[in-house]
């Protein structure tokens, strides 16, 4: 993910998203995470370990969204 001042130009002031609209997305995508963990690792399929990579993913997104 690019910095605010490279997506939106220099000395344009970006408002923060507030924790509750983060936590919104976030705990959820924990819960989601933590039932696809709970497929065995030697019954994981292809699709699994991607959807469970991009759920990481989001999460990470979510969690650094305002250090930008």
């Amino acid at each position: 993910m690019q910095s605010n001042q490279f997506l939106y130009g220099v000395d344009v002031d970006v408002d923060e998203i507030p924790a509750e609209v983060i936590l919104s997305r976030v705990i959820p995508l924990r819960d989601h995470l933590v039932e696809l963990n709970k497929i065995p690792f030697a019954e994981r399929t292809y699709d699994d370990i991607k959807q469970i990579n991009e759920v990481a993913k989001a999460i990470r997104f979510w969690n650094d969204i305002n250090s930008r």
